[in-house]
């Protein structure tokens, strides 16, 4: 089970990665929609190289540990995720021909 976390975790920070740029002039990480840096006000190219914003990431993280909650896969073994599956599952079988 622990590896199916790593693994969604992975898959969420790979999105989260492509959802951001960093600035080449203060490197802070910026939501890709920005055209200037919220920091700095940068507004020529920005860093979208994998590897830079990956590592923006992981320090803003390590700075802001509650950033990594937002990272983490939803508890798919509780209740109400179980109870939600079902319900899917029944209403699907009712809509289908």
């Amino acid at each position: 089970m622990n590896d199916d976390r790593n693994r969604s975790r992975d898959t969420r920070r790979r999105l989260a990665v492509a959802d951001f740029k960093r600035c080449p002039l203060c490197g802070a990480l910026n939501a890709d929609t920005n055209l200037d840096c919220f920091v700095c006000s940068w507004h020529g190219s920005f860093d979208r190289d994998h590897e830079r914003v990956s590592a923006a990431l992981e320090y803003l993280v390590e700075r802001c540990p509650q950033i990594a909650s937002d990272l983490e896969p939803p508890q798919s073994d509780s209740p109400f995720f179980r109870a939600k599956r079902w319900l899917v599952k029944r209403v699907a079988r009712w809509i289908a021909p």
